[in-house]
């Protein structure tokens, strides 16, 4: 009898060990700074640094499946995140920078307004003990080839062309660099 009891908990614990485990991977962070996604007709503009600067301004289709494919490379599982130990983890604190890295293809949201960057509900300070907030007309960052699972991305989010702030978080932008190599212009 005890051995049949033992049995039934040793199955119950697993199963529930079993479950937490899938609910873990199937349920997703987003790592996404709050900020409001460009809506048509603001821009996206698409530059292949590497080849003759080419540049692509976004429309239609092609827009709003660039925005989709952009917010959903910021979702992370629970699993992976906690493995990577980054769970929990929000965004760095501003970091004002004077250059930036521009490699792969670089792209910008162009606003028609001002955006101020939150993180949890508040506005993010561009400093820690500043009052003054993040406030935006356009984000910049790359996107390379091989970039890996999880890797800390960099936005950097302009007010105008001499004041802008590096965040960090964390993103995996594979299917975004596959979705902008299929585009016309740029396929081989």
């Amino acid at each position: 009898m005890k051995k049949k009891i033992s049995q039934i908990i040793s199955f119950t614990v697993l199963a529930v060990v079993v479950l937490a485990v899938v609910l873990c991977a199937v349920i997703k962070l987003d790592f996404m700074p709050q900020m409001r996604l460009p809506v048509y007709p603001e821009v996206i503009q698409i530059t292949d640094s590497e080849a003759n600067a080419r540049t692509l301004s976004l429309t239609g289709e092609d827009f709003d499946k660039f925005v989709t494919t952009f917010n959903d490379g910021f979702k992370m599982s629970v699993l992976s995140a906690l493995f990577s130990g980054k769970l929990g983890a929000s965004i760095s604190t501003p970091k004002k920078v004077t250059s930036t890295t521009k490699s792969g293809y670089v792209v910008v949201f162009m606003y028609n307004e001002e955006q101020e960057l939150t993180d949890n509900g508040e506005p993010v300070k561009t400093g820690k003990q500043s009052t003054e907030t993040v406030k935006f007309t356009r984000v910049m960052f790359s996107i390379q080839a091989e970039k890996g699972l999880n890797e800390e991305t960099s936005l950097y989010f302009y007010k105008d062309t001499t004041s802008y702030y590096q965040i960090t978080t964390l993103a995996n932008f594979d299917s975004l660099y596959e979705f902008i190599t299929n585009l016309s212009m740029f396929a081989e």
